[in-house]
């Protein structure tokens, strides 16, 4: 398209200087013959078309050439992208970096903190153990009958009322970050077996004590109060 305009434009360029009708250095061009007006009109309009020719293309040389150059940069990275900088000095090894004589802290071995004492193993009783603990003015009775890692317990206590209730857990032994636990769960009534949807699991935690065993702690999901176990012979 370029072409055929600087072409045309050369043409009326042409026209313009030397007028119209057959030349004799190129026989088999040939053009209408024109006054001095439209001679002057032609070489204007040829003029400006060789002018915008050559202008569009120095400026497509130009955006070439700024393809040319945007293709051999090396793709920006992310953090160009986002206007972040990244550090590329390496870093210097924190040995060679000495610490001011002011803050430097020396930690002993005595006085670092002691690992915590992992929790002994258990097995568990094979036994009946009564237990007793009062919770808010309430005092329950329990009798443990335990083969181990499990066990049953029937616990009775009195209601506001005066009426004396009785409810059946299902008991597991449990090793917590507290310690060992027998959980209660699935509390029911023990005849009807139907749950008993107003009383909650107990739990009762065990305590190591020279060398033996104890229950120190009966809980639920509100505290954890003292209790008393004896063995039921």
């Amino acid at each position: 398209m370029e072409a055929l305009a600087l072409v045309l434009g050369c043409i009326l360029v042409w026209v313009g200087v030397f007028g119209a009708g057959k030349v004799e250095q190129a026989p088999r061009v040939w053009v209408p013959r024109a006054n001095r007006k439209s001679r002057w009109r032609a070489f204007l309009l040829g003029t400006a078309l060789v002018l915008l020719v050559v202008g569009n293309a120095d400026s497509t040389r130009a955006r070439v050439r700024t393809a040319i150059d945007s293709l051999s940069r090396p793709e920006p990275t992310d953090s160009a992208v986002y206007g972040l900088t990244t550090d590329t000095t390496p870093a210097t090894p924190a040995a060679v970096i000495p610490a001011p004589a002011d803050t430097a802290i020396a930690v002993r071995a005595d006085t670092a903190p002691a690992a915590a004492d992992p929790v002994p193993e258990f097995g568990g009783f094979r036994s009946r153990v009564r237990v007793t603990w009062t919770l808010y003015d309430v005092t329950y009775v329990g009798e443990m009958s335990l083969t181990g890692t499990d066990g049953a317990l029937l616990v009775s206590y009195d209601t506001s009322d005066g009426v004396r209730r009785k409810v059946l857990q299902h008991l597991t032994l449990q090793r917590t970050d507290r310690g060992w636990f027998y959980m209660g769960s699935n509390p029911r009534d023990p005849v009807s077996q139907q749950p008993s949807a107003n009383y909650q699991p107990d739990f009762f935690h065990l305590s190591l004590v020279e060398g033996e065993w104890k229950f120190d702690q009966a809980c639920d999901a509100r505290a954890c109060v003292d209790v008393l176990a004896e063995p039921i012979s």
